[in-house]
């Protein structure tokens, strides 16, 4: 029974020992497996961390992507509305953008356009398709959503020319009127393709005026009162032909008039009594008007023309080379002719020599019947004689060189002699040099002094007060002002022309 005691005691120790130990090792592991946790934790803390970064770094990334994209939508945007404000400010001069339409893409259009059925036969009015991008040929519309442009594409009939002429309605004086062919002071421009000739007015003179392509207009010139007097200029008719559809326009005016036919030179028509005078320097020339006929004064850069003592052109800023250095006064008179109202003139557009007349103070009638249209009065109607006008020498004369072709009408009664020069339509006159002491006061019957010789050659100065020969002589030569394009009379299609940019030499007319 001891011994069992005694064992029992030692199990009760040994099992006491294996608690112990048992609770040791599990202390120990339980610390071990707290380590180990935090081990763990550090490590998943570690690998937290390292994903957050990597994390961190692939959203930097896309970020910066998503900005580059922004940036370049963003730039996109400025330069489009940058486009568009350029586009605009273009529109409004009326010329088209090579933003909005580069020029590949302009001719591209064109070529299709020119492929098509109603377009075949004709090609573009300008020499190249750059040049439409100078023209006011483009209209606009900005809407929310897009800009709509419109351009007018000049085309012309293939193998065709135009010619533009320009007529100046240079002003004449009689007793209490000035009279003119055409009504207003501003120059009628025409269109002309062999008999054609159209004027060019309203939408059509406007835009051609701006532009260096005109537009022909639908209506026939031949239908207009100043188209058919403008038809037979160029076609060429008989003087009685001529005093028919060119009509004079006279108006009650006693006040001067001056117009300017290039840099030195200028027309002063007075219907009254005034006094006209030319200062260079010191030296003074005085003119009194006479109420009839015009004058043609040479006013150097350096000098004033004044009309009553107020002066009516002034010096010049700027000398030319070709300017003139010296003043003087002439006496325009128109031609009269009414005994050979049957004599046919040349056409002026082809050139051709013109006639030639001898001992021509016979052709002068011995009165001046002065028909208008709505300004004057029947009953008083003037005439002058001048059956004492003895005319020993008259000669074309030309105001400017390049100045050729001579053309003549009977405007009611009163032949007009006109020269067509690179810009226009001029009188051709009897030159008549007033000394200016010498002008004679009174009647056109009184006057006795006549014309000296005018002659374009040079190397003739020494027979200019030759009084032999009796003859008029016409000049010819050709237009420099010319356009190509043409009107189709079949359907009435206007097309455009191109026209060369304007000399700078002021243009002269005709009277």
């Amino acid at each position: 029974m001891q011994n069992f005691h005694s064992s029992l005691e030692q199990l009760k120790s040994a099992q006491s020992s294996l608690h112990n130990s048992l609770n040791r090792t599990i202390l120990t592991f339980r610390n071990f497996s707290v380590d180990v946790q935090k081990s763990f934790d550090v490590i998943r803390h570690e690998m937290t961390e390292y994903k957050y970064t990597q994390h961190q770094t692939t959203q930097v990334t896309r970020n910066n992507v998503y900005m580059s994209k922004l940036n370049t939508i963003l730039l996109q945007i400025v330069s489009n509305e940058l486009a568009i404000r350029t586009a605009l400010s273009d529109c409004r001069r009326g010329v088209l953008s090579l933003e909005v339409v580069p020029v590949e893409r302009l001719t591209e259009k064109i070529d299709q356009l020119m492929s098509l059925a109603p377009y075949r036969g004709f090609q573009l009015a300008v020499e190249n398709v750059e040049q439409l991008y100078l023209e006011k040929l483009t209209t606009c519309q900005l809407t929310d959503e897009k800009l709509k442009v419109w351009l007018k594409i000049p085309l012309k009939t293939v193998n065709t020319e135009w010619k533009i002429i320009s007529f100046w309605p240079i002003p004449f004086a009689w007793e209490e009127t000035l009279c003119r062919l055409f009504q207003g002071t501003e120059p009628v421009l025409a269109a002309t393709n062999k008999d054609v000739v159209v004027p060019l007015t309203g939408p059509e003179l406007k835009h051609c005026k701006e532009n260096n392509v005109c537009q022909v207009p639908r209506i026939e010139g031949s239908y207009t009162t100043v188209g058919q007097c403008l038809r037979d200029f160029y076609s060429g008719r008989t003087a009685a032909e001529l005093a028919k559809s060119c009509p004079f326009h006279c108006k009650h005016s006693s006040t001067p008039e001056i117009l300017q036919l290039a840099a030195d030179q200028f027309i002063v028509a007075s219907a009254g009594s005034h006094a006209i005078s030319v200062r260079c320097g010191k030296f003074v020339t005085r003119q009194n008007s006479l109420g009839f006929g015009s004058f043609r004064f040479t006013v150097p850069g350096n000098c004033t023309l004044s009309i009553d003592n107020n002066v009516a052109v002034n010096k010049r800023v700027t000398m030319p080379r070709s300017a003139s250095t010296v003043h003087g006064v002439e006496f325009v008179l128109p031609a009269v002719w009414t005994t050979r109202l049957n004599v046919e003139l040349d056409s002026i557009r082809d050139f051709p020599n013109a006639p030639k007349f001898v001992n021509d103070d016979k052709i002068l009638n011995s009165s001046w019947p002065l028909h208008t249209t709505t300004f004057l009065e029947p009953d008083s109607l003037p005439a002058v004689n001048i059956k004492e006008v003895k005319t020993r020498v008259m000669k074309a004369y030309r105001y400017f060189p390049g100045e050729e072709i001579v053309l003549l009408a009977v405007i009611g009664g009163l032949t007009i002699l006109a020269i067509l020069n690179t810009f226009g339509l001029l009188i051709l006159y009897l030159k008549i040099k007033w000394a200016c002491n010498s002008i004679p006061r009174g009647p056109v019957s009184k006057i006795t002094k006549i014309v000296e010789v005018v002659d374009d050659d040079p190397a003739e100065e020494s027979e200019r007060h030759d009084p032999a020969p009796t003859s008029i002589n016409f000049a010819t030569g050709s237009v420099r002002r010319s356009i190509r394009g043409r009107v189709d009379q079949r359907d009435h299609r206007p097309e455009s022309i191109p026209l060369r940019q304007m000399a700078d030499t002021p243009p002269v007319g005709i009277l």
